[in-house]
């Protein structure tokens, strides 16, 4: 199955990468569009090397993106506090023994390992309609799961396990 392929899941990878950390590499257009051959040739070996190309706009769209992430005042707790760390993997056993895994965007285990916070950025391109998005795409189970797999992975009472959604509108 080839996976989707969109101008909004670019930003979204983007997004996600400047906030979180990682490898994502997006590289600003030299042209106002691809019409011509060198435009085209310029933008598929840009893709060919694995960056994401974005017009001026989408570059700003995304610094103010980015920005509103990092100056919420939840996302100093949440995403960038002290012992927060980023894109944990998490691994638990049924007792059927069925391995599961998961991985956190941001997790933070509380002072005396009582509590864990667990967070997914999400990003959408209608921050009114994520709600139906979220009902579509089952996020209540995907946050029940990973309450129990990082409950499981870092030992702590699913009980005392806080489960966050950080959703950004892109557009």
């Amino acid at each position: 199955i080839e996976a989707p392929n969109s101008k909004a899941i670019d930003i979204g990878q983007i997004v996600h990468t400047r906030v979180l950390g990682g490898d994502a590499v997006c590289v600003e257009s030299k042209y106002d569009n691809f019409r011509t051959k060198e435009a085209r040739e310029w933008r598929d070996k840009q893709t060919e090397e694995g960056k994401i190309v974005l017009s001026k706009a989408e570059m700003i769209a995304t610094d103010a993106i980015v920005n509103n992430i990092r100056n919420h005042p939840k996302s100093k707790e949440l995403l960038f506090g002290e012992d927060v760390q980023h894109e944990v993997e998490m691994y638990a056993k049924t007792s059927d023994g069925l391995e599961l895994r998961g991985k956190a965007d941001a997790l933070k285990i509380g002072k005396g390992r009582h509590t864990l916070t667990l967070v997914d950025l999400k990003t959408t391109s209608q921050f009114d309609s994520f709600k139906y998005r979220a009902q579509r795409a089952h996020y209540d189970l995907q946050a029940a799961n990973y309450t129990l797999i990082g409950s499981a992975s870092q030992k702590i009472d699913a009980g005392y396990v806080d489960y966050w959604f950080c959703v950004a509108e892109t557009v």
